[in-house]
């Protein structure tokens, strides 16, 4: 079967397709002579390529592939930079392997590109008010506060995470001194629920999350939260957006 197919890691929406004997998914990864391609459409269109490919279906959930898709939509941005926050080197990628999870079901290509473009099935999204955000006071954050499943902590700049470990010692960081191949291998702690507890800047948000439940955003009022860079987004509303995506029980803006 034939597949349209674009590439991740290039900075233009070129558009190539393969021939392909697997049952693949409208926006799955491949691995083409080692570079991420995404599946985009069941079509013959654009130059062939016809070798080396390698089926990365259980890179990302379909959760977050709907949650990427939908920030590229709402943010005005290309897929491929919201791609690259998540994997920063395909180099890791092809060097360790990735855990086996099942497999989502398979679905016509037409019904799975519809429930993304749909955005009608947003609309809880769209009708969600500031009243689902809770406020903190700084002072009362305590331990206790966390649940068992998976916790997110964002910080606007690396001074006040390193601050909060300092006093209260939990969680993984992952701030802008980890290497390329620290935050993948993270990535993969994240995703198979290893890590519980994620202390992180804005840019490290954007993970496979496996059960997150409670996200904790402190001093949501800096400039910080606003990336000048393409993808262009306000961290806020995108926590908001990830509370909606994930089921995510609570929402703390701490201050």
């Amino acid at each position: 079967m034939y597949y349209q197919i674009r590439p991740l890691w290039a900075s233009f929406d070129s558009t190539y397709f393969i021939n392909f004997d697997e049952k693949t998914l409208i926006w799955d990864v491949l691995l083409v002579n080692n570079e991420p391609f995404l599946v985009v459409w069941k079509e013959k269109t654009g130059k062939e390529i016809t070798w080396d490919i390698k089926y990365l279906w259980n890179l990302f959930t379909p959760t977050t592939v709907y949650f990427q898709k939908f920030l590229a939509n709402y943010w005005y941005s290309w897929y491929f930079r919201f791609f690259r926050l998540y994997v920063q080197d395909v180099k890791y990628v092809l060097k360790y392997e990735l855990p086996q999870i099942k497999r989502h079901k398979f679905q016509m290509a037409e019904d799975y590109v519809s429930k993304y473009e749909n955005f009608e099935t947003y609309c809880g999204y769209l009708k969600m008010g500031d009243d689902e955000i809770k406020c903190l006071d700084l002072k009362d954050f305590s331990k206790d506060l966390l649940w068992s499943r998976q916790n997110l902590l964002v910080f606007p700049d690396d001074w006040s995470l390193f601050n909060f470990y300092q006093q209260h010692q939990i969680g993984e960081i992952l701030d802008v001194n980890s290497t390329a191949l620290t935050r993948y291998k993270k990535f993969l702690q994240v995703k198979t629920w290893k890590i519980k507890t994620l202390l992180t800047t804005h840019w490290w948000v954007f993970q496979d999350w496996k059960a997150l439940e409670k996200i904790f955003v402190f001093f949501p009022y800096k400039w910080y939260y606003k990336n000048q860079q393409n993808p262009r987004y306000y961290l806020p509303e995108v926590i908001k957006q990830m509370k909606f995506f994930y089921n995510v029980e609570e929402v703390y803006f701490v201050m």
